[in-house]
């Protein structure tokens, strides 16, 4: 449901993404309804509802068995009604009334602040209900917060000592390769000593 543009218009700005809005519509997968709301040809009077919204909406959604819904954009009824007191109490009694219809909402706005929606199985969130969850979603990411920083910590202290420990067997390794080198070189001073020593040998055999 559209508060703005006219189907037409959707059709050409979705045509552009790749989107055949009037291939969907042919099969009965999506059905456009443009709502015009003027506020210079609107005049309030009295107490009054959106009644005529939901039978237009409930019509909508049951001609070709929508599970999903989008008002687009919200703040064209803010603009067109002055009366917001009116418009928030029945747009609580939208979203409950699409809740039991069984169907996803999806509502858009500019230029006002939507909060989330929190459908939940036991009905529509608001007030300090809706607060709680706030609450409850705040408190679980502030443990998801600092469990990562506790990981984060723990991997630091695992990665230095790691790499102490790396170091040390290094320190280590460099001192048994010379070690082992200067055990290498006496090694050979000793084999070219014993080989003088028995060319002399040698020599004096045969001097004899």
């Amino acid at each position: 449901m559209a508060f703005e543009e006219n189907a037409e218009e959707l059709k050409k700005n979705f045509a552009s993404l790749g989107f055949d809005l009037n291939g969907l519509s042919a099969r009965k997968k999506i059905l456009i309804d443009h709502v015009f709301i003027e506020r210079s040809e609107i005049e309030e009077t009295g107490e009054y509802d959106l009644e005529g919204l939901f039978i237009r909406l409930g019509h909508a959604i049951d001609s070709i068995g929508a599970k999903r819904v989008v008002l687009d954009t919200i703040e064209a009824l803010f603009s067109g009604l002055s009366n917001t007191s009116i418009l928030r109490a029945e747009l609580r009694r939208l979203f409950r009334w699409l809740k039991d219809k069984g169907v996803t909402a999806i509502i858009t706005g500019r230029g006002i602040k939507l909060l989330n929606v929190y459908l939940q199985p036991e009905g529509l969130l608001m007030g300090t209900a809706r607060m709680q969850k706030e609450a409850q979603e705040r408190a679980a990411s502030m443990v998801r917060q600092q469990e990562t920083g506790r990981r984060e910590r723990e991997f630091e202290l695992k990665r230095k000592t790691l790499e102490g420990q790396i170091a040390a067997l290094q320190a280590e390794l460099g001192s048994q390769e010379e070690e082992f080198r200067n055990f290498r070189l006496q090694q050979e001073k000793q084999q070219d000593m014993e080989a003088q020593e028995k060319e002399k040998m040698a020599g004096l055999r045969k001097a004899d």
